[in-house]
């Protein structure tokens, strides 16, 4: 399967284009990243810098073609600039979205399949009242609603499946690291890779969010 990691750079995406290298099932990876990755890189991976995630050009649309799936980590916390949180964590997600939706069924009746990872306290009704991470919250539970319904007006062609993970820690857990595990739900990013990466390749048939328990269970399995 050719696969498109969205976000390589980032701390989960490069788990997961670790993870991705290694598996046999795995023959291509279309990196999007705004910069180069690190050297050396798999035969597998086909590093390519995108200048504005709202318009992508000839070179990277045909990069692209013949993927089945995309994994899309990424995404920024809106810490002082909510804006422009909006804009790369929305905006960006729907633009990838939309562009790699196939224009028609493949003949095999295969959908692409989206996975996109969320958060756990993502929220959709955008009216509720929030007492902590509110902007953060709002926009993961936007992005989660709009690209529910794109797949729902794209059915035939286009599936999504949501992670809502914990707070991600480190693969080897340091102290800081198992305070944060106490204090709310957590997952390690191995465990997170393993479970999105599993997905792109087999799906996760009729459920398309999986909270922080799910993904550590199977996880856990993988």
């Amino acid at each position: 399967m050719k696969v498109i990691l969205g976000g390589a750079t980032g701390f989960v995406g490069q788990e997961v284009l670790g993870q991705l290298t290694q598996h046999a099932a795995v023959t291509s990876i279309v990196a999007f990243s705004r910069r180069p990755l690190p050297l050396p890189l798999s035969p597998k991976v086909n590093n390519v810098i995108i200048d504005d995630y709202l318009s992508y050009g000839p070179a990277a649309l045909k990069a692209a073609e013949g993927a089945e799936a995309c994994i899309w980590a990424l995404g920024q916390n809106p810490t002082s600039d909510a804006a422009l949180a909006k804009k790369v964590s929305l905006d960006f997600t729907m633009t990838a979205a939309r562009t790699f939706t196939p224009a028609a069924a493949s003949p095999s009746g295969k959908k692409f399949r989206f996975i996109y990872v969320s958060g756990g306290l993502a929220e959709r009704d955008q009216t509720k009242s929030l007492w902590v991470m509110q902007s953060y919250r709002r926009i993961r539970g936007q992005v989660e609603t709009e690209l529910l319904v794109h797949a729902k007006t794209n059915a035939g062609v286009f599936e999504v499946v949501i992670l809502r993970p914990g707070i991600i820690l480190a693969k080897h857990t340091n102290i800081r690291d198992i305070f944060r595990g106490l204090v709310a739900p957590s997952v390690t990013v191995d465990a997170v890779g393993k479970v999105l990466v599993d997905t792109a390749l087999n799906g996760h048939g009729d459920e398309p969010v999986l909270e922080n328990s799910a993904i550590i269970a199977e996880g856990s399995k993988l």
